[in-house]
């Protein structure tokens, strides 16, 4: 992730790469596993009002998947 210099910014300022893998697992297991209630809701609003206040494009880890 600290390859892509518009991650590494974002990531060196408000976060770490541990902290953030830890979430992303968590995210991906809870986007697919067919459980879609206020929990789920919740912790997606919490998500997108972070990703606003960071200036963080969706577009940016793309790469990271790539890589």
């Amino acid at each position: 992730m600290l390859q892509v210099p518009e991650l590494k910014g974002i990531i060196t300022e408000h976060s770490t790469v541990g902290k953030l893998r830890k979430t992303l697992i968590s995210h991906m297991l809870t986007l697919f596993n067919g459980v879609i209630d206020d929990d789920f809701v919740e912790l997606r609003t919490k998500v997108a009002k972070t990703h606003y206040r960071i200036d963080y494009s969706p577009g940016v880890i793309h790469p990271v998947f790539i890589m």
